[in-house]
């Protein structure tokens, strides 16, 4: 005698294995609700990060800084900032306003992190 699950799993599976048979993609990872998605920096170097210049990759210029005069990121740590999906250039510095880190054309479309690491 069969049970009620015991018919209902070969259907299940059925249901499963023509859905992957037939090619189906995994929905793509959507923004959040305002439309923008999480870049997070992670500072592995050796060098306090205090400038922070994320620009669109067409930018004629860096823009402003946009850790502002009461954020840093000491080694070690993180920060985290909202952007509209798109390509940027990246470029961190010190305090004296030496580059200490750069990334030109990055693709940022979902959630994603950029660690920096000693030269």
């Amino acid at each position: 005698m069969q049970t009620r699950g015991s018919r209902l799993l070969p259907r299940i599976l059925a249901v499963w294995l023509a859905t992957a048979a037939a090619g189906c993609p995994t929905p793509p990872v959507e923004p959040a609700a305002d439309g923008l998605v999480s870049l997070t920096v992670v500072n592995n170097s050796t060098e306090e990060i205090a400038y922070l210049h994320v620009s669109p990759q067409n930018s004629e210029s860096w823009g402003p800084d946009v850790l502002g005069t009461e954020n840093t990121i000491e080694p070690g740590q993180a920060f985290t900032l909202r952007v509209a999906p798109g390509v940027y250039d990246l470029m961190v510095e010190n305090f004296d306003h030496v580059e200490i880190g750069r990334d030109m054309g990055v693709s940022i479309l979902e959630d994603s992190q950029w660690v920096l690491y000693p030269e």
